[in-house]
């Protein structure tokens, strides 16, 4: 539909739920970017840049090194990072805007998703292949799930029976099953890099490293089309107009 200019090295978006606002981390190159850039999905337009270094933005401390990805609840009280150098998740009260603990993790997490319901956080780690299940209760591993190369990204599906995994090195996307832990399916993609599930908890969104945006049935485990987009995609997100 439409290209909207938002800065040097976008790399991640989130979409609201109503699917008229969304927000990219103007990730720079060199140096590294400090911004946020608001679009308007209405205007398809860019209506504010917000600076994280000036100090207007309150932060909540994670207390650890590398934390890169970020996964809310849908509640929108708790948080979870991937901290990349210090090998651990940090749970987050956004309400209270406060670090509540760490849970160590396989070496050097990134993808990240929780659960619609907040009981269960998925994290990937790239050194191993693992993806790590915690319980948010206690904050404690209860699962992992091994035969992933580079589980790159996450995404939990809005009903919460579903965990997308990208495996960026295996050239796939892996689907778990979050009742049972264990992955149910996969299917072929060629440099799978970001993804999201759809409102209809069957539809994945995946980017593809080539330049294209790969549209997926999880329960089918196939490749419905692909539709070109610019070059390099990475984060990707989705959201209903309402």
């Amino acid at each position: 539909m439409k290209h909207v200019p938002v800065g040097i090295g976008p790399h991640e978006v989130a979409v609201s739920p109503d699917g008229r606002v969304a927000v990219v981390t103007i990730y720079g190159q060199q140096p590294a970017g400090n911004q946020l850039a608001v679009l308007d999905l209405v205007r398809d337009s860019v209506v504010r840049i917000i600076d994280l270094a000036s100090g207007a933005i309150e932060p909540v401390p994670t207390n650890a090194r590398g934390s890169h990805m970020v996964a809310v609840e849908s509640s929108g009280r708790r948080a979870w990072t991937a901290n990349v150098a210090d090998n651990s998740v940090s749970e987050l009260d956004l309400e209270a805007r406060r670090f509540v603990r760490a849970t160590p993790v396989p070496a050097r997490p990134e993808g990240i998703a929780v659960t619609p319901d907040g009981r269960e956080v998925w994290v990937g780690s790239n050194e191993t292949g693992a993806v790590t299940v915690i319980a948010t209760a206690g904050g404690q591993v209860a699962h992992t799930l091994t035969g992933a190369r580079f589980p790159y990204r996450l995404g939990a599906s809005p009903d919460g029976r579903r965990v997308a995994v990208v495996d960026g090195q295996g050239n796939m996307l892996r689907i778990a099953d979050v009742a049972s832990h264990a992955y149910t399916g996969s299917i072929a993609l060629a440099g799978p890099r970001g993804v999201v599930i759809g409102e209809d908890n069957r539809t994945a969104y995946v980017t593809l490293a080539e330049g294209s945006l790969a549209i997926v049935d999880i329960q089918d485990l196939s490749l419905r089309r692909t539709i070109p987009v610019e070059a390099s995609p990475d984060g990707v997100g989705t959201g209903i107009r309402r």
